[in-house]
C-alpha cells in the first residue's frame, strides 16, 4: 500500500465520521427541541392554571357579560375583557403550538371549544370586535377566529 492509498483510505475513513457526526448532532438537535416544546408547553399550562385560580368564582358574572344582558359597570367591563383576554390568549398559545406541530389536532379542537363558545354570544362577538387588533394577537390566530366567528354566525 502507498502513502497515496493510505491517503485517500484515511479521506474515506474522515467522511465517514463526519458523516457519523452529524447523524449524532442531527439526533442531539431534535431531541433537544423535543423537550424544549415540552417544557414550553408545561410552562404554559402552569400559567393558565395560575390564570384560572385568579378568575374562579366568577362563572354567573361571566354568563351574564357574554349573553350582554345589561350594561356593564367600567370593573365589569374590565374584569370581563380580561376573563376574554384569558381565554383567547390561551387559545392563541394552543394554536401556535399546533402551527409548530407540538399537539395533536384533537387536543387542538379540544382548546378552540371556549372559543367558539365566546364567538357564539352577544358579549362574546363584541369583545372579539373590539380587540382583536388591540389585543396583541398573532394575524395567523386573528384569522383563524374570525372564521371561526363566521361559522358561528
Amino acid at each position: 500500500m502507498t502513502i497515496q492509498d493510505l491517503g485517500s483510505l484515511s479521506e474515506l475513513v474522515a467522511a465517514a465520521a463526519t458523516l457519523a457526526t452529524l447523524v449524532y448532532l442531527a439526533r442531539q438537535i431534535r431531541q433537544n427541541t423535543s423537550s424544549a416544546r415540552s417544557v414550553n408547553f408545561a410552562t404554559y399550562a402552569q400559567s393558565i392554571n395560575q390564570a384560572n385560580d385568579a378568575l374562579r368564582g366568577i362563572s354567573d358574572f361571566v354568563n351574564e357579560a357574554l349573553s350582554d344582558s345589561r350594561p356593564l359597570t367600567p370593573r365589569e367591563t374590565a374584569l370581563f375583557q380580561t376573563w376574554c383576554s384569558q381565554v383567547c390568549n390561551a387559545a392563541e398559545v394552543v394554536f401556535l403550538f399546533r402551527a409548530e406541530g407540538s399537539v395533536d389536532e384533537a387536543y387542538f379542537e379540544a382548546k378552540m371549544n371556549p372559543v367558539r363558545f365566546i364567538l357564539a354570544t352577544k358579549g362574546g362577538k363584541t369583545f372579539w370586535a373590539q380587540n382583536q387588533l388591540m389585543g396583541g394577537f398573532d394575524p395567523r390566530f386573528v384569522e383563524y377566529v374570525d372564521r371561526l366567528g363566521e361559522r358561528a354566525a
